[in-house]
C-alpha cells in the first residue's frame, strides 16, 4: 500500500504492506507533527500525534492494542519498517530545506542493521 506523508512543504509517500508500519514510520519522519493517509484508499490513517500535545505511547495503544515501544521492538517490525523507509518517495523535485528523505534513508539503513545484529545474536 501506498501512504501519503503530511509534509506541508514536499508531497512524499512510502509504501508498505502494512499500515501500522507506515504510521510508525512516519511518526519517526516528523517528530508526530506529520499525518498519514493511505493514498489507494484516500483513508486518513493517523492524524498528528503531538501537534496538539498528545502522548504517543497513549494514543498508540488506544488504536493498536499494544504500545508502541512494544511493537516497534519487535524484529518482524523493524525490518518492515527498514523496508518501508527506504521505500520514500517524492512526488516531484524537493523544495524544502528539510530532506525527509535522506532521513528516510538514514532510518532504514540504522534499523537494517539493529534487525541483523539481532538475528546473528540469536542464532
Amino acid at each position: 500500500m501506498k501512504f501519503e506523508i503530511g509534509n506541508p512543504s514536499d508531497q512524499c509517500f512510502l509504501e508498505a504492506d502494512d499500515a501500522k508500519v507506515a504510521v510508525a514510520c512516519i511518526l519517526f519522519l516528523g517528530n508526530g507533527q506529520y499525518f498519514c493517509k493511505n493514498v489507494e484508499t484516500d483513508e486518513s490513517i493517523a492524524g498528528a500525534f503531538f501537534a496538539l500535545g498528545g502522548d504517543v505511547e497513549e494514543t498508540w495503544k488506544h488504536f493498536h492494542g499494544i504500545g508502541f515501544e512494544e511493537f516497534i521492538s519487535k524484529p518482524e517490525t523493524k525490518k518492515k519498517m527498514a523496508d518501508c523507509f527506504a521505500s520514500f518517495r517524492y512526488a516531484g523535485e524537493r523544495s524544502s530545506m528539510n530532506n525527509i528523505g535522506k532521513r528516510a534513508q538514514e532510518f532504514a539503513e540504522s534499523i537494517r542493521k539493529t534487525a541483523d545484529n539481532l538475528a546473528t545474536a540469536s542464532t
